[in-house]
């Protein structure tokens, strides 16, 4: 618990001293949680977001989301990940 005190109040210092692109940030997200963020993008729950994800510049990102956690095959086209069943296939 008091380890993720630390890292909020880590994460604020380093927002301080980060310059307008928030390279300081990414930087952080990237290796502690292994996500790529975009410039100027927000609202990042990582706990909802699955490693090696890559979000880009000028996102934002509504609480609740879940990134790449789901099934998805990627071969299909689809904004719904719903559609696919892993016992069913595609619906």
């Amino acid at each position: 618990m008091i380890k993720k005190y630390f890292y909020k109040i880590y994460e604020k210092i380093l927002g301080k001293f980060d310059d307008n692109d928030g390279k300081l940030l990414r930087q952080y997200y990237k290796k502690r949680f292994g996500v790529d963020v975009g410039k100027h993008s927000y609202g990042m729950d990582f706990s909802n977001i699955a490693q090696g994800t890559k979000i880009g510049a000028f996102c934002s990102i509504a609480s609740g989301v879940k990134i790449g956690l789901m099934n998805h095959p990627m071969q299909y086209v689809s904004t719904n990940p719903f559609l696919y069943y892993k016992n069913r296939g595609v619906c």
